[in-house]
């Protein structure tokens, strides 16, 4: 059974894969191999997500430039939008 909480973290990651997806399409870019893993930390008072930690791992043949055009997907991606802005997010891209 998942939480809430592992539901929005779940929600986060499909958007930014969807985003990326719809990026891929325009450009042609082949994203097979793509994948994200994404941990949620709780913080306390009131109980609440005090930060989502992305690891983005990007088919081997992308160049730094397109894993940095795409890491800013992270940031249209409208569940990224809607959170809070005391939510921290930390991306590690390898």
């Amino acid at each position: 059974m998942f939480s809430p909480t592992d539901l929005l973290a779940g929600a986060l990651a499909a958007c930014i894969e969807t985003i990326m997806g719809k990026m891929a399409q325009h450009t042609g870019d082949d994203l097979t191999g793509m994948k994200i893993q994404i941990d949620k930390i709780m913080v306390q008072n009131p109980r609440r997500v005090g930060e989502f930690i992305l690891d983005i791992t990007f088919p081997a043949h992308f160049t730094r430039e397109m894993k940095d055009r795409y890491a800013g997907a992270i940031h249209a991606c409208p569940v990224h939008q809607s959170l809070r802005t005391d939510i921290k997010t930390t991306v590690h891209i390898h």
